[in-house]
């Protein structure tokens, strides 16, 4: 087997399993390296035998959940998640997971106490601030959004989205000379910011910049 072989990696799970077919380890390996190569219905077999296996076996309901997710199965990784989160109640990336596929699901409220919680799991998380940022935009609390940007952008300050959704939440606050910096910072960072532009000449037309706006 070569270095990143992972048909290669497949054969010598298949061979290890055929000899020690109870091996946890090995089901569990094969159903990452299945997910690297989208055979996501063998890798999820694969989970489900981890799981039967040892049912308290937290890192297979994560790298399920995470599958699942990408399988757009939503409400299968939530499920996944409030099993990690029963078993294990500090688990601050679980929060954070479940957080965002709840503000996927628009059930918001509950998207933003699995933030908080991650928060309070670990404040120096500043990267929850991001999507707690986006979150509030969604529900109109422009200020609090304002807040999280603020938050997010001190600590990542070469992210393009967070300089458009600050530049949202500025504009929901009616401060478009602040949203005119933030959407312009979003286009020095992505000249290609297609949303960016619209928004921009918006607040351009707002404030009676007509020659911008065009």
């Amino acid at each position: 087997m070569i270095l990143g072989d992972d048909k290669g990696a497949v054969e010598d799970f298949n061979k290890t399993l055929e000899l020690k077919p109870d091996y946890l380890e090995g089901y569990f390996n094969r159903a990452n390296v299945l997910t690297r190569l989208k055979r996501f219905d063998e890798a999820i077999k694969d989970f489900n035998t981890t799981i039967v296996i040892s049912p308290y076996f937290i890192p297979a309901y994560v790298a399920r959940a995470s599958l699942k997710t990408e399988m757009k199965d939503v409400d299968g990784a939530i499920e996944d998640i409030n099993k990690v989160l029963e078993m294990d109640p500090t688990n601050e990336l679980s929060y954070c997971a479940r957080g965002k596929l709840r503000t996927e699901q628009k059930q918001y409220t509950f998207a933003l106490e699995d933030f908080n919680k991650a928060l309070e799991l670990n404040p120096a998380n500043t990267s929850v601030y991001y999507y707690t940022g986006a979150l509030r935009n969604e529900t109109k609390d422009f200020k609090g959004a304002l807040n999280d940007l603020d938050k997010y952008i001190s600590a990542y300050p070469n992210d393009t989205v967070a300089y458009f959704y600050r530049g949202v939440a500025k504009t929901g606050l009616q401060d478009n000379k602040g949203a005119l910096k933030d959407y312009t910072k979003a286009l020095e960072l992505d000249r290609n910011y297609a949303v960016a532009y619209n928004n921009r000449a918006i607040v351009r037309q707002r404030l009676n910049d007509s020659e911008g706006g065009l």
